[in-house]
């Protein structure tokens, strides 16, 4: 009886030991878990969980290149040894300048980060690039000429308000509902 007794405790003792020593997923347990996130690992905030990168590891946003402009995204990022002089997967021009330089030049269009085009319309919109920012203005009483990247200029569309269900025409320089 005494050897199935230490047989279990040994047992218990081994599953123990083997738990402590996993890796909670990235984007954490779900249980408002703090993670480490290792290199090139990235991390999805959800549930209330929190994340730091591993010790020597320098977090980076989710940023990306897509043609030749930055695209800004939220809600994630990657743990690197950004600022060591190598650019390495997933450090780009966008998230990691100080190891990736090179000739991207940016284009923000900061009313449309959190929206789609036609809910961009009823907010003031600035469009920064390379010759400085241009801002959302009304052409009339409906029409507005709203500022948007293409590429890695900001140019701007004309759109007529009430079509995107803002009936309150255009005033200064946004879409207003009734």
């Amino acid at each position: 009886m005494n050897e199935n007794l230490s047989f279990l405790v040994m047992l218990a003792a081994v599953l123990l030991i083997s738990g402590c020593t996993q890796t909670p997923p990235a984007g954490g347990d779900g249980n408002g878990a703090t993670t480490c996130v290792g290199e090139g690992e990235y991390f999805i905030t959800s549930y209330g969980d929190t994340a730091e990168c591993c010790q020597g590891l320098t977090q980076i946003s989710c940023d990306s290149v897509i043609e030749g402009s930055c695209f800004i995204c939220f809600g994630s990022f990657y743990c690197t040894y950004c600022g060591n002089g190598v650019c390495l997967s997933p450090e780009n021009e966008c998230n990691c300048p100080e190891d990736c330089s090179g000739s991207v030049q940016t284009c923000t269009d900061y009313d449309e980060i959190e929206n789609t085009p036609a809910q961009a319309l009823g907010v003031y919109g600035e469009c920064f690039d390379s010759t400085g920012s241009h801002y959302d203005y009304c052409l009339d009483g409906y029409l507005i000429a709203e500022y948007q990247c293409f590429g890695t200029s900001c140019d701007y569309t004309v759109f007529n308000c009430t079509i995107f269900n803002y009936k309150g025409g255009c005033v200064d320089g946004t879409c207003v509902a009734l």
